[in-house]
């Protein structure tokens, strides 16, 4: 098995380029053979070196194809990612919920003929909506996945 990483940030390029004894300053896409080296000149490993750039997700799973990554390999993270988004979409929306209520709440308790608002139910709206956002998530990531599946191929 390959092991596959990515390596980003402003001074990735220079990093790469420093641990390895080849060029991998290529153009987008480009592909370069590299050894690393360890600090007595050794050879740690060899890598095959895709320079890439910002790109969409259909050029992403291409070209996880091309170097044979499986089906969970190419989709488990999107689908992860879109349950985290979800997840932390339900947390914002049960937030929002509770600071609204407080609020309405501090208004009724201004008049004096209104019976006060009974206390926020904490725990069922975040359940709920952390729940209803994660499930959202999960059918919108699998949808879109569906759908970039169908034009790829």
């Amino acid at each position: 098995t390959f092991t596959k990483m990515s390596v980003t940030g402003p001074n990735a390029l220079a990093a790469m380029e420093r641990i390895s004894c080849s060029t991998v300053d290529k153009p987008e896409l480009g592909v370069s053979y590299a050894l690393f080296l360890n600090e007595r000149g050794g050879i740690e490993c060899d890598f095959t070196v895709t320079r890439l750039a910002a790109m969409s997700r259909r050029v992403e799973i291409r070209i996880m194809r091309l170097v044979g990554a499986g089906y969970s390999t190419m989709y488990l993270p999107m689908i992860i990612e879109g349950k985290v988004q979800g997840v932390l979409g339900g947390v914002l929306a049960a937030g929002l919920l509770q600071l609204t209520y407080r609020q309405v709440s501090l208004v009724v308790a201004s008049y004096a003929s209104i019976p006060p608002l009974p206390a926020f139910p904490f725990q069922p709206v975040y359940l709920w909506t952390v729940v209803a956002g994660a499930s959202y998530g999960i059918g919108c990531s699998c949808l879109a996945l569906i759908r970039l599946n169908q034009r790829i191929r």
